[in-house]
């Protein structure tokens, strides 16, 4: 759960497990809000990888604060936009380290492909937005 110590400036924190596995193997990677002075109200985020036929995003698992999510339409996918609210103010003001996403990321060939991450909206309590840069914004992840 969501801890209430301020923090600076508000920032998503992409971090996955394994840079580097096997063909047939999957890593996790996790997508952090820092910090939400503010609380939190829903986001829709899209995650892609740079190569379908290397890494593919196997699996999504929302926190339990999102109750209104939108479940991506088909996996495993290149591409994935992730859509959720927070409905009861779970994720309420001062809020830190709130996981907004857990993603499976499945290797399939041998190769490269880079994640990116895009934030199309991430809104606080009052549907005003949160200015939270990515970082790192992309991770490239070698599939022997």
């Amino acid at each position: 759960m969501p801890t209430a110590t301020p923090t600076a400036t508000p920032e998503v924190t992409f971090s996955v497990a394994q840079q580097s596995f096997a063909t047939g193997e999957s890593t996790i990677a996790t997508l952090t809000l820092t910090s939400a002075p503010n609380g939190v109200s829903g986001f829709k985020i899209t995650v892609t990888s740079s190569d379908g036929q290397v890494l593919t995003i196997a699996d999504v698992a929302y926190p339990v604060f999102t109750l209104n999510q939108i479940e991506p339409a088909a996996l495993p996918a290149a591409s994935v936009t992730l859509t959720a609210a927070d409905l009861t103010s779970i994720v309420s003001a001062g809020a830190t380290n709130i996981e907004l996403v857990t993603l499976t990321l499945q290797g399939t060939t041998a190769g490269s492909a880079t994640i990116s991450i895009t934030i199309t909206a991430l809104d606080n309590d009052s549907g005003l937005p949160i200015n939270a840069p990515v970082v790192p914004s992309s991770v490239t992840i070698t599939v022997s």
